[in-house]
């Protein structure tokens, strides 16, 4: 899980908006945007301990830890995705609808080609 990821999580589990968690942290929204872009890619110790204290069931070493963007194939659409993807998906309407009506369609096609060879 990246930082994002992570972010994105606590965000979630919490029910909170960016300005939320920008108030309750003290974050900057710099700061959360560049965690956002990808720019930024680890806590320092004091942000990591800012964000525990806050939410203490998320803990420092989880919070401080460095984790690599994963990419994973995604068996029956043949595509590798990675976290630039997955969070497209989530964020962007459009582009998520894009990506399904993609699937379906490809699906669609290999039914077909299923169908007919039998």
């Amino acid at each position: 899980m990246v930082l994002y990821e992570k972010i994105a999580k606590i965000m979630f589990d919490n029910s909170l908006s960016v300005d939320a968690f920008l108030a309750r942290t003290g974050f900057s929204k710099g700061t959360y945007y560049s965690i956002k872009s990808g720019e930024k890619t680890e806590l320092s110790p004091e942000q990591a301990s800012v964000i525990n204290k806050a939410y203490p069931e998320y803990t420092f070493e989880w919070l401080a830890s460095v984790s690599e963007p994963r990419e994973e194939y995604r068996e029956g659409i043949g595509v590798y995705l990675n976290n630039n993807h997955e969070r497209l998906l989530v964020e962007d309407a459009t582009y998520g609808l894009w990506f399904n009506k993609m699937v379906s369609l490809e699906a669609i096609r290999m039914l077909k080609e299923l169908l007919a060879n039998k």
